[in-house]
């Protein structure tokens, strides 16, 4: 299992480029488990997580990426949620 401080890999101040490093990490782990440690954000998008979801569902399979990546101290889970299942799917 591969724990990743978002804040420590891309700072507070990061563009969409920036979620590249981050990505590039889980893929090289998503097999093993990941989780993401979003500690000290206040509000991550949903153009965060499509960013850096997308293609990785695409290579991996939803289910797969979603049964190995786990996520904690994120304050906005719907935003994640909406991502993860769709817009669609997810409801609050």
């Amino acid at each position: 299992m591969k724990e990743i401080k978002v804040r420590d890999i891309l700072g507070t101040n990061f563009t969409p480029e920036d979620i590249i490093v981050l990505k590039q990490m889980m893929d090289s782990h998503i097999d093993d488990d990941v989780v993401l440690d979003f500690e000290n954000f206040e509000q991550v998008s949903c153009s965060f997580f499509a960013t850096l979801l997308v293609n990785l569902f695409f290579k991996k399979g939803r289910e797969h990426v979603l049964s190995h990546l786990k996520v904690k101290n994120l304050t906005n889970t719907e935003a994640f949620k909406r991502v993860a299942y769709g817009t669609s799917i997810y409801k609050n």
